[in-house]
C-alpha cells in the first residue's frame, strides 16, 4: 500500500488530504476527532517537513519532502 493510501486511512472523514508542493496538505475538518500524533509521525518518519497553518476556518497540515 502507497503512503497516501495510508494517509487516506489514517485520516478518514476527520480531514481533506490534497497532493500540494510535491507532498500534502491536509485541511483538519474534525480537530478533535484527528488523529494528530499519528498523522504527524507518520508524515516524519516518511520523510516530510511538516508545517500546522490556519486557513480561513481550518487548520492546515502542509507536508513537503525534506530537503526540497
Amino acid at each position: 500500500m502507497d503512503f497516501r493510501k495510508c494517509l487516506d486511512m489514517q485520516v478518514g472523514k476527520a480531514g481533506e488530504i490534497n497532493t500540494e508542493y510535491g507532498g500534502f496538505a491536509i485541511t483538519v475538518r474534525e480537530p478533535t476527532a484527528f488523529p494528530w500524533s499519528e498523522c504527524l509521525a507518520a508524515l516524519l518518519e516518511h520523510g516530510y517537513e511538516v508545517w500546522v497553518t490556519k486557513k480561513k476556518e481550518n487548520l492546515v497540515i502542509v507536508a513537503k519532502p525534506a530537503g526540497d
